[in-house]
């Protein structure tokens, strides 16, 4: 077996970085969704992850996309980098819809509209191979019936990455 090396990076000083993903089962339409916010410590600050219905990878991976930006403005967090390996739903909550399928391009709209209306907020693309706790978490969500949240410590199923990168659990003050 090949391990596949983290190279997650942190963000700057002050500012908090959440990695999201989706995931499906090929043929099926139930995918496994997860955000996973960090520090600039890289200190594990919390976890969500969930099961639901999607048409597709597209569909999934700008659900979770929206999910963290209404999350970010429920919580009025500022000084935030929301990142996730799909570079069309990225370009699509920047602006760019020409690679995004017409069938989510309210979806993505909806996406726009909150992420315009937040403060100190990026949103960028970053490869899977950089985002491994949150591509494995939404693997192991599609299988869940249930919304799961971690605030202390990180869940068992991404504890070994963080164990790697030699990362510690951060007081949680979001």
């Amino acid at each position: 077996m090949v391990r596949k090396k983290e190279n997650w990076q942190k963000p700057p000083r002050d500012w908090l970085k959440i990695n999201i993903d989706a995931s499906m089962i090929s043929d099926f339409s139930k995918a496994g969704f997860a955000l996973v916010i960090r520090n600039c410590t890289r200190g594990f600050m919390g976890a969500m992850a969930f099961s639901a219905v999607a048409r597709d990878v597209m569909q999934a991976e700008a659900m979770i996309l929206l999910k963290a930006l209404q999350w970010i403005k429920d919580q009025n967090i500022q000084r935030v980098i929301v990142e996730g390996d799909n570079l069309s739903v990225i370009n699509g909550c920047n602006g760019t819809l020409v690679s995004v399928p017409w069938e989510d391009h309210s979806l993505m709209l909806e996406c726009q509209q909150v992420f315009s209306g937040l403060s100190q907020c990026v949103v960028s693309f970053e490869r899977q191979d950089h985002n491994l706790a949150a591509d494995l978490l939404a693997k192991h969500a599609i299988r869940s019936i249930r919304m799961q949240s971690w605030w202390e410590s990180p869940p068992n199923i991404i504890s070994e990455i963080f164990s790697r990168e030699g990362n510690h659990i951060a007081p949680v003050s979001v």
